[in-house]
């Protein structure tokens, strides 16, 4: 019978062939979408550093492509990495950048999930754009 664990296992294996797939396709999209799926995988095997480097992978093809939406996503999964780890200014500085972002993709239930994220992990949910009436901010 299989585990939590080798579920995690296998779908970071998985994952780790999707990305080689993407990028002998030359998709930087998907190579993002692929190392994002790594980085939980591996997140949830228990090996946060790598989950960690899957991530910031991830951010930096989404960024490269200009995918605010999947970047802001990205930065939100980094944010439970890093406080997962006790390393609040990180996860606080990451937080505000996916706030900031997910305000400009005009995706207002994001913003008010990465607010409840925020409260969950005992963070400060800042990002609040002073152009923007507060009412439409979440």
């Amino acid at each position: 019978m299989a585990t939590l664990a080798d579920d995690a296992a296998r779908g970071l294996e998985l994952a780790r062939r999707a990305t080689e797939l993407a990028q002998m396709e030359g998709s930087p999209f998907n190579v993002g979408l692929a190392e994002r799926a790594a980085g939980r995988a591996a997140r949830a095997t228990g090996d946060a550093p790598a989950g960690e480097a899957h991530l910031g992978r991830a951010l930096e093809a989404f960024e490269s492509t200009g995918a605010t939406f999947e970047a802001a996503m990205t930065r939100l999964e980094v944010v439970r990495a890093l406080a997962a780890r006790g390393e609040t200014p990180g996860a606080q500085a990451r937080l505000a950048e996916a706030i900031a972002a997910l305000h400009v993709a005009r995706v207002p239930r994001r913003v008010a999930e990465a607010r409840a994220l925020a409260s969950a992990l005992g963070l400060e949910p800042s990002g609040a754009r002073p152009d923007v009436p507060a009412a439409e901010q979440d």
